[in-house]
């Protein structure tokens, strides 16, 4: 419910909750670095519905946004049971269970994957005040999560200082100022390990065809944000530190140029980096043309270098050498009538890893997307020709799926891709979606491994959703 009086939202049930720029808290889908470099700032939405096939990452229970004026309040609550790996010695020494990881995966499909599911309770409780005018916010955030069991993670050296407790506290100040062309916005939380994290941001409007981006990042390697998702180059916001800067140009009404530069810093090891200070980059070139309506058309080069272990050595210890990779696509975007499109895209890939060979990748994919405006009946689909020497030289395609779930899968090895994704719209209200995939590979014969290793050369997957609304 939004909007009633003083009340700005309510949400009973099971909802998200998205707070500043995502370092103290920010639960859902968050994106990262994308092709727009303008779109390094985040917008909360507050309390926002819960609308994924995600069976972990989301909050069940109560949550309530309040507006005074300019005197903005959120509270939340949430208590489910999540996944999580229970050691063989499960129960601690006031009998809780002794939790060894958590599992986000979802998949409950063997024996162990089962004892898993919904093993540990999680309980997470948060308040957000905030002062907002026409070109000031300034808010501050607290959250604490509590794990009903004793966290017994078995953490590497390069991991020891990751969220090992039952207990959890962090506390944020974020901020946006507006002033004419220039926004300013950041934050700063620190976390009951005592690591703390910051951002802060600048995006500026230099000309009505010229626009700058500029992001500097700081997180400590203790800093244990739970439900951190501000952008960074690791998957956690953890162990960095970063200079990102961005420039759109629109050249005319026809082109226009995107790019940015990112440096960072990994004070302390991380997953296959055996040594602390190391450094990397990632560098991004986009140039667009839009002759007309019904085309545009995209080119795009990509240059990652970042620290990872030489190949070329037995010590404890690994050498750290820099894995090189270098990405190249062009995108084709045709609108042939008012209910059919066509997209094509060509992308090839170089890696080089310090001790190894230089690797390739191509991917040729294909899509049409048919959405009448006449019909219930709309699909997407795909064909798509992969070859890359190995896992180091994948490239990743979004893939449109069934309403709510988000996929973005890895193409590697040598084969084919095909999958059909129908909606069919009852009445209104009611709509039905089908999806069907296919993986050939032509160099391989299995699939997978452990539990989900198949013999052959093929797999499929299928997927159905029904959805009624209200």
């Amino acid at each position: 419910m939004r909007e009633v009086g003083k009340i700005k939202g309510l949400a009973l049930g099971d909802f998200h909750i998205q707070l500043g720029q995502g370092l103290t808290f920010w639960s859902g889908l968050a994106a990262g670095k994308t092709s727009n470099p303008m779109a390094i700032k985040r917008n909360p939405m507050g309390i926002r519905p819960y609308a994924s096939l995600d069976e972990n990452l989301f909050m069940r229970g109560a949550a309530l946004a309040m507006n005074f004026n300019q005197l903005h309040i959120l509270a939340f609550g949430s208590k489910k049971r999540i996944d999580a790996n229970i050691t063989s010695d499960s129960l601690s020494s006031d009998g809780d269970l002794t939790i060894s990881s958590f599992q986000a995966s979802g998949l409950h499909t063997t024996v162990a994957e089962l004892q898993d599911k919904d093993a540990l309770e999680e309980n997470i409780a948060g308040a957000e005040i905030a002062y907002k005018n026409d070109f000031l916010t300034i808010g501050g955030i607290s959250t604490v999560t509590y794990y009903r069991g004793e966290i017994n993670r078995d953490l590497s050296m390069y991991s020891q200082f990751q969220f090992n407790n039952n207990i959890n506290w962090v506390n944020g100040v974020h901020y946006s100022l507006i002033k004419r062309n220039i926004n300013v916005f950041g934050e700063v939380s620190r976390s009951l390990s005592g690591g703390s994290a910051q951002l802060h941001g600048l995006l500026a409007s230099l000309h009505p065809n010229l626009a700058l981006s500029i992001l500097y990042r700081d997180y400590d390697r203790d800093f244990q944000g739970n439900f951190s998702s501000a952008i960074s180059e690791n998957s956690t916001t953890i162990n960095e530190e970063g200079l990102y800067a961005g420039l759109q140009f629109k050249i005319n009404n026809n082109w226009e140029i995107s790019s940015y530069f990112d440096q960072f810093k990994f004070p302390w090891m991380k997953y296959q980096v055996d040594k602390p200070n190391t450094t990397g980059i990632d560098g991004f070139l986009q140039l667009v043309y839009h002759p007309s309506k019904k085309l545009d058309i995209y080119g795009r080069i990509r240059h990652r270098n970042r620290p990872y272990n030489s190949l070329n050595n037995d010590m404890e210890l690994n050498e750290v050498g820099i894995a090189d990779q270098w990405n190249y696509r062009i995108n084709f975007n045709v609108l042939i009538t008012e209910s059919l499109r066509l997209r094509s895209r060509i992308e090839y890939m170089t890696y080089e890893r310090t001790g190894g060979q230089t690797e390739n990748g191509l991917l040729i994919a294909q899509d049409v997307i048919y959405k009448p405006k006449e019909s219930n009946l709309s699909f997407n689909a795909r064909f798509a020709l992969f070859d890359t020497d190995s896992y180091n030289s994948r490239i990743y395609s979004y893939e449109n799926d069934v309403l709510y779930y988000f996929r973005i899968p890895a193409y590697y090895n040598q084969g084919a891709r095909s999958y059909l994704t129908l909606r069919y719209q009852f009445k209104k209200g009611i709509d039905l979606w089908l999806r069907y995939g296919n993986w050939f590979y032509s160099n391989r014969t299995s699939i997978g491994s452990g539990n989900n290793q198949i013999n052959g050369f093929s797999k499929s997957d299928v997927r159905a959703q029904l959805r009624f609304q209200f």
